[in-house]
């Protein structure tokens, strides 16, 4: 059974890595059920977790994180590249969508520290994750 954060798309079989692994929680959510939390890490680790999608799609999430601004980062990427957006400081629950072109896909969130300081939780959030049909392109003008 998939982690509540991804109730709504049981086909998302998160699986997680790093240097601490991503729970699931009942305290910090956007739902108010459960979400996914990040790992706890030292300084110079990471806390990743990834799903399998098939495009096109969009798969749209809601994310969090409390850290040091501007030097630790909650990041999204696909298919192992540079990130595609990344958040950092005290950032409150915020809805992201990503558009996923045709084929298979790794979508990844990792939380990332550098090399000193911890502020606030110290942590990524991650909750609400589905994946649907992707959005046709607006009509030209």
């Amino acid at each position: 059974m998939p982690p509540p954060a991804f109730q709504k798309s049981p086909a998302l079989a998160p699986t997680t890595s790093g240097d601490g692994l991503w729970t699931s929680q009942p305290t910090v959510t956007h739902d108010g059920v459960d979400a996914a939390r990040s790992g706890a890490i030292g300084n110079n680790q990471a806390s990743t977790m990834q799903v399998s999608v098939t495009g096109p799609a969009e798969l749209a999430f809601w994310w969090r994180v409390e850290s040091e601004a501007t030097f630790d980062f909650l990041n999204v990427s696909l298919d192992g590249g540079a990130p595609i957006d990344r958040i950092s400081g005290t950032v409150e629950w915020a809805e992201k969508r990503i558009t996923i072109p045709a084929g298979a896909h790794i979508v990844r969130w990792s939380y990332t520290k550098d090399g000193s300081v911890a502020t606030g939780a110290d942590a990524g959030w991650i909750d609400q994750v589905t994946l649907g049909a992707a959005q046709p392109p607006p009509p030209p003008p």
